[in-house]
């Protein structure tokens, strides 16, 4: 084997083990930046989460919530005051809301349903008649608080299913799928 044979080899393996290096470092940047990324949606999730809490305990929600679960219960909707319409109204729209934001899994569904899972349980065949209402063709469609419907129907879901172990890494899991 000549000379330049073998410098061409050397060179070749050189080049070889450069780009492996080359390679390798790529890929440590690579999971770098996907931690960093991870990193950012959590903290998106916990803020977006953060910020709905703060919504949802607001006062003029509590109220609300207050107002249909003591007042309204056992009442038929068309007997309802303004006010009390009002407050049914705040009620459907912040969970309509809360359905919404689950749903494009912008906050997970496990701390949710923890917290305000009895609520939403309770306000919602309280409010049925009011929503069936409001979602007549003449008024706003069957479309109208149908992130509120769903939502009801994957807290009741979730409600008869064997409990299990819920917990903040559990729920981080739940809002990327």
């Amino acid at each position: 084997m000549s000379l330049y044979e073998l410098l061409n080899i050397c060179l070749a393996a050189v080049q070889s083990i450069v780009l492996i290096v080359v390679l390798v470092v790529y890929a440590k940047q690579l999971r770098a930046m996907q931690r960093q990324v991870e990193t950012s949606r959590d903290a998106s999730v916990g803020q977006n989460l953060l910020t709905l809490t703060t919504f949802l305990q607001s006062e003029d929600v509590r109220e609300a919530r207050r107002i249909v679960i003591t007042q309204l219960a056992g009442r038929e909707f068309k007997d309802w005051d303004e006010g009390e319409q009002r407050a049914a109204a705040r009620v459907c729209s912040s969970y309509c809301t809360v359905g919404t934001l689950v749903e494009a899994g912008l906050v997970p569904f496990e701390p949710l349903v923890e917290n305000w899972g009895p609520s939403i349980r309770r306000c919602h065949p309280i409010l049925d008649g009011f929503i069936k209402d409001l979602q007549t063709p003449e008024r706003n469609g069957p479309g109208y608080l149908a992130a509120f419907e769903r939502l009801h129907s994957r807290v009741n879901a979730r409600a008869m299913a064997p409990v299990q172990e819920a917990s903040w890494a559990n729920a981080r899991a739940v809002s990327r799928r």
